[in-house]
């Protein structure tokens, strides 16, 4: 217990269990197939932290239209779209190159999100932008968001 004033230190938060979870990765037309997603969350009060990983299987097909990726629980209705829940990241080892992208919800709460990128306009992540993606491209993602 903490006394009123204290300053909290990590020791004094008491930590959830870390829970494996198999994300699922679809799209707003076509899913991609031949994937393995794989996944941990450790949910504390009212926050859920987490992290996924999804690779680009030897059949894979990348599918059509805006990529979506599967959350281990509901976001609270009150994140609303303009909220950044957290970042990711796609290795493209075909051409060695790495995009990174930011993390935001399909809707308020929801348990999906979808990358995005751009400087000055902000586009989603889709089978065509900015890379296709092929055999061995890996996308990774990890953040946090109030579920309460």
């Amino acid at each position: 217990m903490v006394s009123a004033g204290a300053k909290l230190r990590a020791v004094d938060i008491p930590l959830g269990a870390v829970t494996t979870y198999s994300p699922t990765w679809t799209a707003s037309t076509t899913s991609p197939t031949h994937y393995t997603g794989e996944g941990w969350y450790m949910s504390i009060g009212y926050f859920t932290w987490f992290h996924a990983f999804f690779t680009c299987d030897a059949s894979f097909t990348d599918g059509s239209g805006i990529y979506i990726f599967q959350l281990p629980v509901a976001m609270s209705a009150s994140i609303g779209l303009e909220h950044r829940i957290g970042v990711s990241s796609l290795r493209h080892p075909g051409t060695s190159a790495r995009y990174d992208f930011g993390l935001m919800p399909t809707g308020s709460g929801s348990q999906y999100a979808y990358m995005t990128y751009g400087s000055t306009t902000v586009s989603p992540v889709t089978d065509t932008s900015p890379v296709t993606p092929v055999t061995g491209d890996m996308y990774s993602m990890h953040g946090w968001y109030f579920t309460g």
